[in-house]
């Protein structure tokens, strides 16, 4: 094992100013939710209504991710991330507005889904450049560290909007947050490879999801992500249940902190078998691992026993990505993670209901194995869908310059 192939990708041309700033165009995904959440219920009072505004934000995003990634395909990253992360800021500017001045709650969450749905899809963006930026016999390095990069965004995102609120108050959070999104977006734009045209792929009525390999990544997504939302519901119980509520996030940590630590080890590491193999391997050991879970007696336990099973998360996410990015060829590739990115949203969505059920109704002990049962889907799904896995998607055509500065494709290739 070793770091070198790290150092290969990292010191491709472009690549780490990329990095640099696809990670500000991401920050304000992390920060979002939970800034919405704390200005709509200081504002308002009602923890129901903040719900109903954040499930909305997310929701909405990821219902236009498909589309706004095949808009991008075909437009331009840049040209189009610019605009919405514009929308986004007068959208949450908007929704700073409606709480702050007692507007009914339907306007609230309205407003609120209205700038979901403008909201850049930047980690579709910078997904759909990888195979491009890193070449094929890198790929699963260069999706180990956006991994890793993700991991950081959805630790940060959340800890900067806590600060920002406590120091400046929630409103000022949330406009913050719309600043984010266009700076973040303007820094991207900088990236020579973001603003090249791509011409339209023949063949693509319906989409990229016509593509089965991409069908089989969006139905793991949505597992690995009702898993996610179930952990994060059955690990709010257990805090509340050991008489510390606020540990929760606590608990959360250490599962984020050890997926970075796998997703190094698995870039690092050469691998003889395919991503398909891989996906399939590393689906059966988190859901191995989120087991002892349902076992843990006490807060410090769950903490270990919670980094012990986010150690395969950065690992199945890296090859999950690796996948998306070679099932849909290059003219579909950002509609592609869109669609992914939607079967995440969805897939959180419903597990975090579901664990709320199950945790009235059977106990945290018995939901975390059902949590756990779940996990196994994800093996599941990619055995079942292995042959279209294995088989790459057709070549598209080379993107265009046109719209690009001199040498931007040359430069990016």
């Amino acid at each position: 094992m070793t770091l070198s192939p790290f150092r290969a990708v990292l010191s491709a041309p472009g690549v780490r100013w990329m990095l640099v700033a696809s990670t500000l165009a991401r920050i304000p995904q992390g920060f979002a939710a939970l800034a919405v959440v704390l200005l709509v219920r200081e504002e308002s009072g009602s923890f129901w209504l903040a719900g109903a505004a954040a499930g909305a934000l997310a929701l909405c995003s990821g219902a236009t991710a498909p589309p706004l990634g095949r808009l991008m395909d075909r437009a331009g990253q840049a040209q189009v991330l610019v605009p919405l992360a514009v929308a986004t800021a007068l959208a949450l500017a908007g929704l700073v507005w409606a709480s702050t001045s007692g507007a009914p709650a339907a306007v609230v969450v309205g407003v609120a889904g209205l700038a979901g749905a403008v909201t850049p899809p930047a980690s579709s963006a910078v997904r759909a450049l990888w195979p491009e930026m890193a070449g094929g016999g890198r790929l699963g390095v260069a999706y180990s560290i956006e991994s890793v990069v993700q991991e950081l965004v959805w630790i940060g995102g959340p800890v900067l909007a806590a600060a920002v609120a406590g120091a400046a108050g929630p409103a000022t959070a949330v406009l913050v947050n719309g600043a984010m999104w266009v700076v973040g977006a303007l820094a991207y734009a900088t990236v020579p490879r973001a603003r090249v045209r791509r011409p339209v792929v023949a063949g693509r009525a319906g989409g990229a999801i016509r593509s089965a390999g991409l069908r089989t990544l969006v139905a793991c997504a949505a597992v690995i992500a009702a898993v996610f939302g179930a952990v994060e519901v059955a690990m709010a119980a257990f805090a509340r249940g050991e008489g510390s509520p606020a540990a929760a996030g606590l608990l959360i940590a250490p599962m984020a902190a050890a997926s970075m630590v796998g997703g190094v080890w698995h870039g690092a590491r050469a691998w003889t078998r395919g991503p398909d193999a891989r996906l399939r391997m590393f689906g059966v050991a988190f859901a191995a691992g989120l087991v002892p879970l349902a076992l843990a007696p006490s807060l410090p336990v769950m903490a270990a026993l919670m980094a012990v099973a986010g150690l395969a998360v950065a690992p199945l996410m890296a090859n999950l990505f690796t996948l998306a990015g070679t099932v849909t060829t290059e003219g579909a590739r950002a509609e592609g993670f869109g669609w992914v990115a939607t079967g995440f949203v969805v897939g959180g969505a419903a597990g975090s209901v579901l664990a709320g059920v199950s945790v009235d109704a059977a106990g945290i002990p018995a939901t975390l194995l059902g949590v756990a049962a779940l996990a196994v889907l994800v093996p599941v799904v990619g055995t079942l869908g292995r042959r279209s896995l294995s088989a790459p998607a057709a070549p598209g055509p080379s993107p265009s310059p046109a719209g690009a500065p001199a040498g931007a494709t040359a430069r990016a290739s």
